[in-house]
């Protein structure tokens, strides 16, 4: 599934005249997995905000993050070991950063229910906010 979508990403890449050698294929790569790091880390710093009176959450919060890039850099490394460069030549970078973009979205993605809450009534919801409710009206 990985391959094909890191294939994939190379094709469509390719096809719009995007990054015609491997060098600007690697970059464009990294570039993507810059944003979605910046993303995440704004997706981090507005959980402490929202939530910053509520000081156990936080502390356990910020321990789970930390585990969480120790958990994904473990994954970069059992997916990726240091003979990537030979199993994938030049192109490795680029597919270490699709590789580590994917799991960083994911972790993105996760983190969004804290930001967005979960649906009223959950009564196992934890942590997170419930959502507010929306008011219907009848205007027309």
């Amino acid at each position: 599934m990985k391959t094909i979508l890191a294939l994939t990403c190379f094709c469509l890449i390719t096809m719009l005249g995007y990054g015609q050698t491997q060098y600007e294929l690697n970059q464009i790569a990294y570039k993507g997995y810059l944003k979605a790091e910046k993303q995440l880390n704004n997706s981090y710093q507005a959980i402490l905000k929202a939530y910053k009176s509520d000081t156990v959450f936080i502390r356990n919060f910020k321990k789970a993050q930390k585990i969480w890039y120790q958990l994904r850099d473990a994954e970069m490394d059992a997916y990726y070991p240091e003979r990537a460069d030979e199993l994938q030549g030049s192109s490795a970078p680029m597919c270490w950063n699709l590789h580590k973009t994917n799991l960083t979205k994911t972790r993105i993605k996760a983190l969004r229910m804290w930001l967005v809450g979960v649906e009223e009534g959950d009564i196992c919801r934890g942590t997170p906010k419930a959502k507010k409710a929306k008011l219907y009206t009848n205007k027309k």
